[in-house]
Parts: C-alpha cells; structure tokens; sequence
C-alpha cells in the first residue's frame, strides 16, 4: 500500500479526508483535459499519470473503509458482549421445564439466550462460555470455535453480516494469530493478525489477480 500513499503525495495511516484532498489535488494536476491534444507525448504522460492516480485513491479508501468496518465489527462485538455481562441469560426451555436449561449428553453444554436475542450453544464453566460453542449474535454475526472464560479465544470461524468470513487463531474476542479472511467481494488476506488487523507476514489477493504480499503493520502494506 506504500506505493499508493506515495502516488497522491500522502504518508502512510492518512485520514480518508486527507486522502480524498489529495485526490482532488493530483486530478487537477494530471487530469488529461490540462494538456495540448496535438502533443501525444503528454497526452500520454498525462493519461497514464491519471490512470494511476485514480488506482491509487481506490486501493487506499477501500483499505481504510476495511479498516472501519472492522474497528465498528469489534466495537459491536464488545457492545455485545457487555450487554451479555449486564443481563442474565434465559434458558432455552423448547423441550425443557420452565426455569432450567436444556443439557445434552455432554457435561456442561447448555443453550441461553439473552434478552437482546443473543444465543449460545456449548460449553459452558462457571456459567461462563468455556470450551466450544456456536454464539449466534442479535447483529447478525456467528462465531463457531472455542471459547475461555467467555470469549472467544484458540480457533474458531467468524461469518459476518455483510458476508464475510475469517477462520483462525483468536485473542479475547479479537483476531489474532494466523488466519484467513474472505471479503464478501471475492478479495481474500492470509497470514498473520493482530487487534483484527493484519499484522506481521501475509499475502493479500484480490479478485482481479493483483498479489500484495510483504510485512503488514495495522491492516496497512509496509514491505
């Protein structure tokens, strides 16, 4: 991603309003319609500098809109999970008596269900989500993995609303480790993960073909 950063003058982490101004800036500069039609040796430079201007400016607003989309994905996931801390679960009571939770044959499972209409199925110790369970979320989200002292922690598969799909190694409720994400929109990241970011060696591909592959710091290309 450096290499974008560079092409519209920008350093790395900038603020979408920072890239968007850029943008506009570089355009006035390079924008084909500046230069003489009857010299084809700018017009060239020229187009070919718009070409890259405007590919520049797409990677780095998709990866900072992806970014947001995952700082809101854990600010919900925490929402969440401190409104399960705040509320007692209710027992799934489809095929048991009223007041008590449904067990299966293994010790410790059990269904609750949460006024806010969380679910979760699996293990559970000190009524605590511990082992490994299927939390189905209110926001539309499910995560399928293990769990300790209510978290989701080891490996587990996440499917978000909008349709993508991280399967990997997880840190209280965050990912982090090795893992594989897959955009919604056919892009796919493998590699390494810290705070929901990639972070560390990975290779980013997108549907188009074009490969990233290098040393990531906070969801961004640095090497």
């Amino acid at each position: 991603m450096e290499q974008y950063f560079k092409t519209l003058k920008l350093s790395p982490g900038a603020s979408l309003e920072d890239v968007k101004q850029a943008y506009k800036a570089q355009v006035k500069i390079w924008h084909p319609d500046r230069f003489p039609q009857e010299s084809p040796r700018l017009q060239k430079k020229a187009h070919e500098m718009f070409q890259k201007i405007t590919t520049a400016y797409k990677k780095i607003n998709a990866q900072i809109r992806q970014n947001y989309k995952r700082a809101y994905d854990r600010k919900e996931r925490q929402h969440t999970r401190a409104t399960r801390t705040s509320q007692k679960p209710k027992a799934d009571t489809s095929d048991a008596k009223p007041g008590t939770q449904h067990s299966d044959t293994v010790p410790g499972f059990t269904t609750q269900v949460w006024p806010n209409g969380d679910k979760y199925e699996g293990q559970i110790f000190h009524d605590q989500m511990h082992g490994r369970g299927i939390f189905t979320s209110s926001q539309g989200y499910v995560y399928t993995g293990e769990f300790r002292y209510g978290k989701p922690n080891g490996l587990g598969k996440l499917v978000y609303d909008n349709g993508d799909q991280y399967e990997g190694s997880f840190l209280d409720d965050m990912l982090h480790g090795q893992g594989k994400y897959n955009y919604a929109n056919g892009d796919r990241y493998q590699g390494e993960f810290q705070n929901d970011l990639p972070h560390g060696q990975g290779i980013y591909i997108l549907t188009n073909g074009s490969i990233y592959s290098g040393t990531w710091e906070q969801g961004g290309l640095v090497s």
